[in-house]
């Protein structure tokens, strides 16, 4: 039995030295390289950071604690480049008619133009657009999910755009 053992494992030892001149890829070398801080973090420029989409209850123009904190992290942002500006992109979609909408997107652009000038962001560095329903894609169907169209994107970018 112990001979079996024996034999077996000098034919083993015998196919892997084979294996390993055939196939030198099969050996494993170190080699110096460059240790990354997190290889896996994503590469984004500074300015795609705060583009950001916030979202309202149905009728209302009033921002959540959530986003506040993101407009403060933003308005910090903006006082410390004033080069950059802030695009302010209201949507609506409350379902009564096209004024209202209108109306009710120019009211949540205005909430969060008046809380970027509370945290002392220029009125220059404000560009402030509403849209109403205008920009629905969905036309013919718009009811599948109007949460998504009561909206204000923000864009931040160069004055010079």
């Amino acid at each position: 039995m112990s001979q079996r053992i024996c034999k077996t494992k000098r034919v083993l030892v015998q196919f892997l030295a084979i294996l390993t001149f055939y196939f030198p890829v099969l050996q494993i070398f170190g080699q110096e390289g460059f240790i990354f801080d997190d290889p896996y973090k994503r590469i984004q420029s500074r300015e795609s950071v705060y583009n950001r989409s916030l979202y309202f209850q149905k009728g209302s123009d009033k921002i959540s604690k959530s986003d506040q904190l993101y407009l403060q992290d933003l308005a910090k942002y903006l006082t410390l480049n004033p080069n950059l500006e802030v695009y302010i992109l209201a949507h609506a979609f409350e379902g009564k008619s096209d004024q209202n909408d209108f109306l009710v997107s120019e009211k949540r652009s205005l909430e969060v133009e008046r809380f970027l000038k509370i945290h002392f962001v220029t009125e220059s560095q404000i560009q402030r657009l509403f849209y109403g329903n205008s920009k629905i894609k969905l036309k013919e169907n718009p009811r599948t999910n109007d949460s998504f169209y009561r909206k204000v994107e923000i864009f931040v970018g160069d004055k010079n755009l």
